[in-house]
């Protein structure tokens, strides 16, 4: 997958939002990391440091992921950025209000969960399509 689709998919990712919950206080940094899942057992983190309101460092998300899943690359980045933007907002339960917008924020974006499922079932993906 080439550089500039993932950053036009990310920026409307972003766009997405910053439309329903308002601006980012800082610009996410968003970086592939290969084999992250290896090391960490998490296919996307986000770090952040440990102070009273909670400052959002950086998102990591596997390289493989998107060499072999965009969908689920895509559905990894949108929870991990919703995730940053919670952890601005100050909610106590970031990783639960991420799960929650998640598919709601991938569809308005075009990536739906037809897409996701026929990548996690090779078999029935080639049935469908044909390869």
């Amino acid at each position: 997958m080439s550089q500039e689709i993932q950053q036009t998919t990310e920026t409307k990712i972003i766009a997405e939002i910053e439309r329903r919950l308002g601006p980012y206080q800082t610009k996410p940094k968003v970086t592939v990391v290969p084999d992250l899942y290896k090391k960490t057992g998490a296919l996307g983190t986000t770090t952040y440091l440990d102070v009273p309101n909670g400052v959002p460092k950086i998102i990591e998300i596997d390289e493989n992921l998107f060499i072999y899943n965009e969908p689920a690359a895509y559905r990894v980045l949108t929870h991990e950025l919703l995730e940053w933007r919670f952890i601005e907002r100050g909610e106590q339960y970031h990783h639960y209000m991420a799960e929650k917008y998640s598919q709601d924020i991938l569809t308005t974006v075009n990536i739906t969960p037809l897409q996701i499922l026929l990548w996690n079932k090779p078999i029935l993906r080639g049935l469908l399509l044909g390869y």
